[in-house]
């Protein structure tokens, strides 16, 4: 179960929610420190944990299903731990503007690079492209192209050549809700500016519609997100730590 979590919530949309009041000396920042996950009978939490510059360093689903994150100069390296055991590496390079330019993935106990990962960015700081090239196979191409429409990600198309492999993913928005919350990885890119109503992901004969609710506080910011896929309901929520 806690694996099925952790794999499910390391692809979706990550919202992080401001509950204090703002001090009029200065900008108040609220982190996500628990994400509480619930679907039927089922449930399980996610802790999350920052540095003191307020960079997330650890995500964890216990013990023994963690990833860490490591800051240096111009780089980021993430570590992901199953069952205790290290599973990967991955060290993002990045630019003089904080943007990843590339990362490279090591399986671990290999000495060398499984794969590794070119981005691009439009002048505004919106990830626009992604291309993973297998380092032992470089006609085995993964490529990842994003759209946006006023600020918002409007749509996603996933290519794999080797394994004839195509999905596109569109996405709706509250246009009367802004997203609210901090970007948990910056280096990849700027978010959406609203909340997502709704994903609809098409690849062969599979068309599965995702729609998101929420519930608001007064200041504007999410305290719980549901979303629904056909019967299923994910239901989520946070508990925050502001300064």
């Amino acid at each position: 179960m806690k694996k099925k979590y952790y794999l499910f919530f390391a692809l979706v949309p990550f919202f992080v929610l401001s509950t204090c009041e703002k001090d009029d000396s200065k900008e108040t920042v609220c982190r996500v420190t628990v994400m509480k996950i619930k679907s039927g009978e089922e449930s399980d939490s996610i802790m999350y944990v920052y540095d003191d510059k307020g960079r997330l360093i650890k995500t964890e689903l216990d013990e023994n299903w963690y990833t860490t994150y490591q800051y240096g100069t111009n780089k980021v390296t993430e570590k992901s731990y199953a069952d205790g055991a290290l599973s990967y590496t991955n060290v993002y390079t990045l630019d003089f503007d904080g943007y990843a330019m590339t990362s490279t993935y090591t399986k671990a106990g290999n000495a060398d690079p499984e794969s590794t990962t070119t981005y691009d960015f439009d002048e505004d700081g919106y990830l626009i492209s992604t291309t993973e090239v297998d380092e032992d196979d470089h006609t085995d191409v993964d490529i990842n192209n994003y759209e946006y429409e006023d600020g918002n990600l409007m749509y996603k198309e996933h290519i794999h050549d080797k394994s004839a492999f195509y999905s596109e993913s569109e996405y709706e928005y509250y246009l009367d809700k802004p997203n609210k919350f901090n970007n948990r990885y910056p280096y990849k890119g700027k978010q959406s500016v609203n909340l997502t109503k709704q994903m609809t992901y098409t690849s062969g004969t599979i068309n599965r519609i995702s729609n998101y609710s929420y519930d608001i506080n007064k200041a504007g910011y999410v305290i719980r997100e549901i979303e629904t896929i056909g019967t299923i309901i994910w239901e989520i929520e946070y508990v925050y730590d502001c300064n």
